[in-house]
């Protein structure tokens, strides 16, 4: 049945709800329009025993039949307007039929003065559904019509309904024309509450959205929503704002007002996801939860430090579809709850979850960047002290292989004399860019200090004509040849090290492989003896096993 009403007086085709309340008015009054001209003039018997319609084509009254068929005819075309969403257009033609049926129905205006100032209330209240202006006109019309039609009939004037019906409708009019001033008044003054509201709203969103860009830390940002909610909303007393734990188990309490407030983040309080608790609920349903202490059906928690409470509403916080916390409101006042609150309030939690997701996302960001630099320093260190240590290990190998060089690791090159021999004196030039390991130039003498990753080896000198010239590019390329020189004497001198290790492994391989052939003690200690004897030219050579009976002597040689 109800999807029966639902289809035949459909109102879906219409987004305001006052154009629906306004389709369903004009319904009604098509309705009982078209049904009661149906049942008055075509099916209920009158006085001579026909309905109405065939009674007045029998007696000549062709206009009371014309009016018949109109009626009936507005009322079904006013219902399929309103179904093709022609609300004004339905309403001006109900208007008109009414004023028509006024002037030119006898028996409606002088039968009954109610029914009279009922149908006159019909017009105006269509009337209003349009504008202030139509209904004045819509009244004016139906007045004019009625003392028009009253004395074309010829009634006697003193008859008791004119005067009645004239003035009942006049006041009738301007008691209705008083209720649509009121409402429209009304409805200005709630748009521009709304309009107020809507704009502090937007004041607190940007305000709580703009923390996230201020680089604030997470609780101070939450403690400065809370203080905005408070001098916003003065009928808000405590607020605070749980976030889940990363577990999902947990709703923390991370920021609360007031005392009450600091003794509950002094005790850490929380509440778990899903419990039996307006935060538990609004964490766990993602949805808000509104709740008044003493009702049978709540779910509010007396908590013995906020005893005021009588309603609390928690609204939840969620960050890229997912739930992280709640915003919990509590009133000291049996407030009523309206949808536009409860869109206000949300609105206000998905900036408060929007700012916390950012400031989120920022501390991580910080944090990901200070362990990048720490890691990176670490390995700047780390770096830093293998370029000492190889500066040290190539320090100490060339210093071992100069001396076991002597005075052969130099060269002097006389291009004059065409003479190339060892060098083997230090001038100050050489000396001086080895001490300070940089270029250094003497009139037309220059000399560049020898590195291997940044451990000087040595020098090399250029002594030029006296006429010379030593430009820039000239310094640019001995530099250039001065690194390429540094490499290549250090693989050299790995070179010889390795070849000078093999050269080892492989003597220490033969005399192991000549005293394995060996198939005593005796023949062992013997072969091992001759063999250090060859390699390390050695006149004596002594192998005892065993250990001594006596301790060793303090000096001198053992016997």
């Amino acid at each position: 049945m109800n999807e029966l009403f639902a289809n035949l007086f459909r109102v879906s085709h219409l987004e305001r709800q006052t154009d629906v309340e306004s389709a369903r008015f004009v319904y009604g009054i098509a309705t009982i329009m078209f049904i009661g001209t149906l049942l008055g003039t075509f099916l209920v018997p009158s006085g001579d025993g026909l309905p109405t319609f065939f009674s007045a084509l029998q007696n000549g009254n062709t206009l009371a039949a014309i009016n018949g068929i109109a009626l009936l005819a507005v009322g079904l075309g006013s219902f399929l307007l309103v179904r093709q969403n022609q609300l004004r257009i339905a309403s001006l033609l109900i208007i008109s039929i009414l004023v028509l049926r006024i002037a030119t129905s006898e028996e409606l205006q002088f039968t009954s003065g109610l029914i009279y100032i009922t149908v006159c209330g019909a017009i105006i209240l269509t009337a209003l559904l349009l504008e202030e202006r139509d209904a004045l006109v819509a009244s004016a019309s139906a007045i004019v019509a009625y003392i028009i039609s009253y004395f074309v009939t010829q009634q006697a004037v003193a008859n008791s309904n004119f005067f009645g019906v004239v003035i009942g409708f006049i006041a009738f009019t301007g008691i209705a024309l008083l209720f649509i001033r009121v409402r429209r008044i009304s409805r200005t003054e709630g748009q521009k509450v709304e309009g107020e509201q809507r704009l502090r709203l937007a004041e607190i969103n940007s305000k709580i959205t703009s923390q996230a860009s201020e680089r604030i830390v997470l609780e101070q940002a939450l403690i400065n929503a809370l203080q905005l909610i408070l001098d916003n909303y003065k009928e808000i007393y405590h607020a605070q704002i749980f976030l889940i734990d990363e577990d999902g188990i947990q709703a923390q309490l991370r920021a609360s007002t007031g005392e009450a407030g600091q003794r509950l983040m002094e005790k850490g309080h929380s509440l778990a996801v899903g419990s039996l608790s307006v935060i538990g609920q609004t964490t766990f349903k993602n949805e808000p939860v509104i709740a008044r202490p003493g009702s049978e059906d709540s779910i509010h928690r007396q908590n013995q430090l906020l005893p005021q409470t009588k309603v609390e509403i928690a609204f939840p916080l969620r960050a890229n579809e997912r739930v992280i916390g709640a915003l919990d409101l509590q009133s000291r006042e049996d407030l009523i709850i309206e949808d536009f609150d409860l869109l206000s309030f949300q609105s206000l939690a998905n900036s408060l979850s929007l700012a916390i997701d950012n400031i989120r996302q920022f501390q991580d960001s910080q944090r990901r960047v200070d362990e990048n630099q720490r890691l990176a320093e670490q390995t700047r260190s780390a770096l830093r002290e293998v370029e000492r240590l190889n500066q040290r290990l190539i320090g100490r190998a060339w210093s071992e292989y100069l001396n076991s060089k002597g005075n052969e690791a130099g060269l002097n090159l006389d291009i004059e004399k065409a003479e190339l021999k060892a060098a083997s004196r230090w001038t100050a030039t050489l000396a001086s860019a080895v001490q300070t390991n940089a270029t250094v130039q003497e009139g037309n003498i220059i000399a560049v200090p020898l590195r291997v990753r940044g451990e000087v080896i040595g020098a090399m000198e250029f002594e030029l004509n006296e006429d010379g010239q030593f430009t820039p590019e000239d310094l640019d390329l001995i530099l250039e040849v001065s690194e390429r020189f540094g490499l290549a004497v250090e693989n050299t001198r790995l070179l010889e090290q390795s070849l000078r290790v093999a050269q080892r492994e492989s003597l220490i391989n033969e005399i192991s492989s000549r005293m394995q052939s060996s198939t005593n003690v005796e023949q062992t200690l013997a072969e091992a003896a001759r063999s250090l004897s060859e390699t390390l030219q050695a006149n004596k050579v002594v192998i005892r096993l065993g250990a001594p009976d006596e301790p060793a002597p303090t000096n001198g040689r053992g016997k």
